[in-house]
């Protein structure tokens, strides 16, 4: 029963990445080898998450911060399908020219991203939330494990995540995203949180 549901949750992650990447390059775009390693990527990504749970939202939709979730994510999905499916209806030239440098480099900035992710949510158990959460009178601000060394690992991560896959791709549109739209929104997220925290 948990292999069904585990292949159930990896087809809908799959689909969800796959169909509009195809909308935007076709099927040529999708089976490239660079593309494909995108698809499990982010399939081991959101098998990561799910593995390593997060807690409830304290507040509810609406709550600080859940916009900027919600823009991080979208924008995190418009990386992986550009990174699927533009490069092929930019060019083969133009995704070729990144060279195995940057897959290696998009690969290691992947798993370090995945790990993160991984570590900050284990760190904080079930207090992990996408929203922003003000510090909490009689409750001390994690300083242990990865948030030891790391303010905001799980942003930290996701960001790794987002620029390596559009390494691994060779995609430009996809780097683009990642520069214009997540990295601006977890700047956002991680300057109101320090506020809210009263770093």
């Amino acid at each position: 029963m948990r292999a069904r549901r585990v292949a159930l949750r990896l087809a809908v992650h799959a689909a969800i990445v796959v169909v509009p990447a195809l909308a935007l390059g076709g099927l040529t775009a999708v089976g490239r080898p660079r593309a494909l390693a995108c698809v499990a990527y982010m399939l081991l990504f959101g098998e990561t998450e799910n593995a390593a749970g997060s807690g409830a939202d304290a507040c509810g939709a609406g709550a600080p911060g859940t916009r900027l979730a919600l823009v991080s994510a979208l924008a995190l999905l418009a990386t992986a399908w550009a990174a699927v499916g533009l490069p092929s209806a930019i060019g083969s030239a133009a995704s070729a020219s990144w060279g195995p440098t940057a897959t290696w480099l998009g690969m290691a900035l992947v798993v370090a991203g995945i790990v993160l992710r991984a570590a900050a949510m284990r760190g904080l158990g079930s207090s992990f939330t996408s929203e922003i959460v003000a510090a909490v009178p009689g409750r001390a601000v994690i300083t242990r494990g990865v948030y030891g060394w790391l303010h905001h690992p799980s942003e930290v991560g996701l960001f790794f995540i987002a620029s390596g896959i559009a390494c691994v791709a060779g995609s430009a549109a996809a780097l683009a995203v990642v520069m214009t739209v997540l990295a601006p929104s977890i700047v956002i997220r991680v300057v109101r949180e320090d506020r809210a925290l009263g770093r």
